[in-house]
């Protein structure tokens, strides 16, 4: 089988032909060199809560927030849906924790741990779940996403959520 000419598609074009074809390497590379060399990066500084977006109307295209880190030490992102799936996600999460403390008690400190364990194993066995809270997290910051979440493992799950990132990175 023929390698498609990837440097003459657009970005566009690569993103369909490497979202159909998933396990081309070749196509994943060829991306995101792409997105590197003709992305439409913004600068935007970090942001420290969902009010903060607000200030940077201009950083919005239809569905789509896009930024990109500087010299001014900006956060780099893309396709991270408006500031409302902040409220999504960590509300899901919350739901998450509430569902699994109704089988689990959550008194001691590892039983929160537990809780948390549980629920980070179960984020990451979703990977577009996983990536839309890891995208979300790297944008809005974690104090901004864990403000979301009332419940009593939250600071243990932001912990967890820490490990989870840095190997993410």
């Amino acid at each position: 089988m023929n390698q498609p000419n990837f440097q003459a598609m657009n970005q566009k074009e690569l993103r369909d032909y490497f979202l159909s074809h998933r396990e081309d390497r070749d196509a994943f590379y060829a991306y995101i060199d792409k997105l590197h060399t003709e992305g439409n990066w913004i600068e935007m500084p970090p942001l420290k809560s969902l009010e903060d977006l607000e200030n940077y109307p201009d950083f919005f295209y239809g569905n789509h927030i896009q930024g990109s880190a500087g010299q001014s030490g900006g956060t780099k992102i893309t396709n991270i849906n408006q500031p409302q799936d902040l409220a999504s996600a960590a509300k899901e999460i919350q739901e998450l924790l509430e569902q699994l403390s109704e089988t689990h008690s959550i008194t001691t400190l590892s039983e929160k741990s537990a809780i948390a364990e549980k629920a980070i194993a179960h984020i990451k066995s979703d990977r577009n779940w996983l990536g839309k809270v890891v995208g979300i997290i790297k944008v809005m910051g974690k104090e901004a996403f864990f403000e979301e979440i009332d419940h009593p493992a939250a600071n243990v799950l932001r912990a967890g959520f820490e490990e989870l990132l840095s190997t993410e990175s």
